[in-house]
């Protein structure tokens, strides 16, 4: 399925390519976010040893260590720090660790239903958040994936072989029923996988 501007299934469109065709787009810059960052929670809590982001990546913020806790701890900070995220050019909304791995908490927020299902807990970081449509964290040129919207959602699956029915089915699909599906095909018994056998 094409989206007008050249991309595949799967990826991002370039942002260079999005600007050209007169629609909304283009890159976050992880270092002026990182400062953004730094600059606000200094505001909060004082300037301390150090920087206060110790990494950004993957749509992440990593805080050193008890800054976060120091965030949780003083009203307020937290959402001084949301806001310092969320009014950066190019991104969508930004949540807490707290928030990602509060599962039991339904949402109809597909941004954080999308991190909820990404989140490793003691590998993520203290912030996450979610770019606009059409634009990336990247700096320099080309694409990416892993933003929640359809032009990276949408990816088609193929099988081909013996076993498998010929045939093309437009119905949704997960990278989790890949491995049922193939445990299927080979006799292979997975009880305790997430997905299904397409």
């Amino acid at each position: 399925v094409a989206h007008g501007l050249g991309e595949e299934p799967g990826l991002a469109p370039v942002p260079e390519q999005v600007v050209l065709a007169g629609e909304d787009g283009g890159r976050v810059s992880s270092t002026q976010l990182r400062d953004a960052v730094n600059a606000a929670i200094t505001k909060i809590i004082g300037s301390g040893k150090g920087a206060h982001v110790v990494a950004v990546f993957d749509q992440q913020l990593a805080l050193a260590p008890g800054v976060m806790d120091r965030l949780r701890n003083t009203p307020g900070a937290i959402d001084a720090v949301r806001t310092a995220i969320t009014s950066f050019p190019g991104l969508a909304a930004a949540y807490t660790s707290d928030e990602v791995l509060a599962r039991t908490d339904k949402t109809t927020d597909p941004l954080l239903r999308s991190w909820r299902l990404s989140y490793v807990e003691g590998r993520g970081g203290d912030f996450v958040f979610a770019p606009k449509r059409q634009w990336m964290l990247r700096s320099g040129t080309g694409t990416t994936h892993g933003a929640a919207y359809d032009y990276d959602q949408r990816v088609p699956i193929v099988f081909y072989g013996a076993g498998i029915r010929k045939g093309q089915f437009n119905t949704p699909a997960s990278p989790v029923d890949i491995a049922p599906t193939l445990a299927r095909i080979t006799g292979v018994n997975l009880p305790t996988a997430q997905g299904r056998p397409l």
